[in-house]
């Protein structure tokens, strides 16, 4: 396979090497632990293992510029505790247009990605653990209605209480 050309800038890079986070055998190929590099006493997955060990409702944030292995070391994580987790992936690209993200969307899908693993896992859903999603978007639709009915009748008021033109009166 032969490269059109020589990568000159941070986006011909991307184009040249298209980084993808490593899964599977590339995973096991060519992973390389970055802990020493970044800091020694860091151990990122083991504080991982142990943050979602210290509580049950552990929320983890994990984030960094594009590139900088964060999908690859979560995989990693998966692969020496697979039999813990159940991973729900996306790609916010995937699934949306990144320059329109809104929270709304990004809670359906994540709402959406878990049903699914759960289904394909063959795990029982419990309704009630929906409800709170479910009543998230009764709220923001009412308040979203309201807001435009709200909205209409300002506008409609503005319009009718304007001063009629020449022509308006003929």
């Amino acid at each position: 396979m032969e490269l059109s050309s020589k990568a000159k800038d941070l986006e011909g890079i991307r184009r040249v090497c298209r980084p993808a986070p490593l899964v599977g055998k590339e995973l096991e190929t060519f992973f390389v632990e970055t802990d020493m590099a970044r800091d020694p006493h860091q151990e990122t997955r083991k504080r991982l293992i142990e943050a979602l060990n210290s509580r049950e409702d552990a929320r983890i944030l994990f984030y960094g510029h594009r590139g900088c292995g964060k999908s690859t070391e979560l995989n990693k994580l998966l692969a020496e505790h697979k039999e813990r987790f159940l991973p729900v992936t996306f790609s916010v690209h995937d699934q949306m247009s990144p320059t329109a993200i809104c929270a709304e969307d990004l809670i359906l899908i994540i709402a959406e990605r878990v049903l699914n693993a759960a289904k394909n896992n063959n795990l029982k859903v419990d309704d009630d653990l929906l409800k709170p999603v479910l009543d998230y978007f009764n709220e923001t639709t009412r308040t979203t209605t309201e807001s435009r009915g709200s909205r209409l009748e300002v506008d409609a008021g503005v319009s009718s209480n304007r001063e009629p033109s020449p022509k308006d009166r003929d």
